[in-house]
């Protein structure tokens, strides 16, 4: 289930696996802000993973800055792995 955070800017995009009677199985927070029209976010589901690419936007010196993450979720564990495209480095 897709889902953000947070109903404001600060609020970022997660996944949350249900079981078969709706329980959690895990939740990831993403690095990826909620999804939008001039904001979206692009997903493909690879072996087992699902791959999403989008910003991530935050506010520095009152400046809107927006940068661009790849982020692969093993769909079993909920763990991820991510790429900052512009910075060319791997996300913590």
């Amino acid at each position: 289930m897709w889902h953000s955070t947070r109903i404001d800017d600060a609020g970022r995009l997660a996944l949350t696996r249900l079981d078969d009677a709706l329980h959690t199985v895990w939740q990831a927070t993403l690095p990826l802000s909620e999804t939008s029209i001039a904001n979206p976010v692009s997903t493909w589901l690879v072996d087992g993973r699902l791959v999403a690419m989008g910003n991530e936007e935050t506010v520095v010196d009152g400046a809107l800055r927006r940068e661009q993450h790849l982020v692969s979720i093993d769909l079993a564990s909920g763990r991820w792995v991510g790429w900052d495209m512009a910075g060319e480095r791997a996300l913590p």
